[in-house]
């Protein structure tokens, strides 16, 4: 979301390895509308084909008509490929939410939302919708019906063009999961008919063996709350871990080997403590880690939360997480933590961040010649990119006492035309804009 021209709207940025922006320096539109609607992003995903596709709903110009869309974007050069202002799945009809999208792995995309074209108010039922790669949509104009009053919560491809979702449904918002076939049809559906659930969490896809593993909250556990891991096979939808499932789940999950790597956080009005454990395929517990340690805040809340992971590609994970442990209840740093993949700790020691001056460096562009100056002495780095955000040259990377440098750019051979110069030191960065003239 993107409020620079007064109005939320939708825009992207890619990053290569290094952190350098690849769609320019302020990223590139996916959907900017005239009118004086806010837009938000709710769900994206990707195909192996290079394609990004991003979901989203506008407001109307009458009161609770809304509009589903979709936009298809080239994931190499941000480009929209349905058009400015994407492929319409739904609207003009009523007030609609939630759309969750995953791609068919053909160029196009399935479309799961909530509306409320039959009962008005607050009576929402699910409905879908099949676009194909020139966001045409291949079922009934507006979708078809889907048999649940719910609210999609996640969804993963099943890398053969159809889609697993998971949604809170039922009087007590009961976990549900089911697998929607590019045809329209419900292959198969699953519920936790007694699980009382605060809200269903997350889907994830093993690339091991392909089995699906889902993570909920549920408030009437047999034996409390707990956070709960359940297991289903792809094709039938059968159920691994019994009807309770087992109480090892958590907030994010990521796939490891032959098990997943599970972050929660535990707090009490005391102390809190962000876990880390490692479950086989069989939903057995290996070992259980504590990532972080701390308090609790002064109204009692967590000193930790939102872990978010991804795999270290060597059988742990890295987690990043909210971390309140030197700021106040309404600010938050960002920690980060990596679990080998026997459980131990690769970061040994927290130290506290330490507020670092600003760095003021003039970059100039006279002639040939770049100029920039720094406060003190550091480490520098001066990289040029192009308009478009792609790395031209790295024309400085070296140690510098405080004072004012100049840097010859003949020898980077530009043409005229628009630049972007970043300066990285060990005490912050700056990126200024030059244009060269031949």
């Amino acid at each position: 979301m993107d409020k620079r021209d007064g109005e939320y709207d939708i825009y992207g940025q890619r990053f290569d390895a290094q952190g350098n922006r690849l769609w320019g320096d302020t990223g590139l539109p996916l959907a900017v509308y005239p009118e004086d609607d806010d837009i938000g992003a709710n769900d994206v995903c990707m195909d192996s084909l290079d394609n990004g596709f991003v979901s989203w709903v506008t407001p109307g110009s009458a009161y609770d008509i809304d509009t589903v869309y979709v936009q298809k974007f080239d994931l190499i050069t941000g480009e929209c490929l349905w058009g400015g202002l994407g492929a319409i799945v739904y609207g003009g009809i009523s007030q609609c939410e939630a759309p969750y999208i995953v791609a068919d792995g053909e160029g196009g995309v399935l479309c799961v939302w909530r509306d409320n074209r039959h009962g008005g108010g607050n009576d929402y039922y699910l409905w879908a919708q099949h676009l194909d790669s020139d966001g045409n949509p291949l079922w009934t104009a507006n979708g078809i019906a889907l048999p649940w009053s719910a609210f999609v919560c996640d969804c993963v491809p099943d890398g053969q063009g159809n889609g697993i979702f998971l949604f809170a449904g039922g009087s007590f918002g009961q976990p549900n999961v089911f697998r929607l076939m590019g045809d329209g049809q419900i292959d198969w559906w699953w519920t936790v008919a007694t699980a009382y659930s605060y809200l269903p969490w997350q889907l994830l896809r093993h690339p091991a063996d392909d089995k699906i593993w889902m993570c909920t909250w549920e408030n009437y556990w047999p034996n409390g709350n707990a956070y709960v891991l359940y297991q289903f096979d792809l094709l039938t939808g059968e159920q691994f871990f019994g009807p309770s499932g087992v109480p090892l789940g958590g907030e994010d999950m990521v796939a490891t080997f032959n098990g997943v790597i599970i972050f929660e956080t535990e707090w009490t009005h005391l102390n809190t403590c962000l876990e880390g454990r490692r479950l086989d395929s069989s939903g057995n517990l290996i070992w259980e880690s504590s990532v972080a340690l701390g308090g609790a805040t002064p109204s009692g809340g967590p000193i930790f939360s939102y872990p978010e992971c991804v795999s270290d590609g060597k059988g742990g994970a890295v987690v990043v997480f909210e971390d309140r442990r030197q700021t106040s209840t309404t600010e938050e740093d960002i920690s980060a933590q990596r679990l080998l993949w026997d459980g131990s700790l690769a970061y040994t020691k927290y130290a506290p961040p330490i507020s670092q001056p600003g760095i003021d460096a003039e970059l100039t562009l006279r002639g040939s010649t770049l100029q920039y100056t720094l406060p003190q002495a550091g480490n520098v780095e001066l990289t040029i990119f192009d308009i478009m955000g792609r790395r031209v040259a790295l024309i400085e990377e070296s140690h510098r006492d405080a004072g004012i440098y100049e840097v010859n750019m003949d020898k980077v051979n530009l043409t005229s035309g628009i630049y972007l110069v970043r300066m990285i030191t060990d005490f912050g960065q700056q990126t200024k804009k030059v244009v060269v003239i031949r």
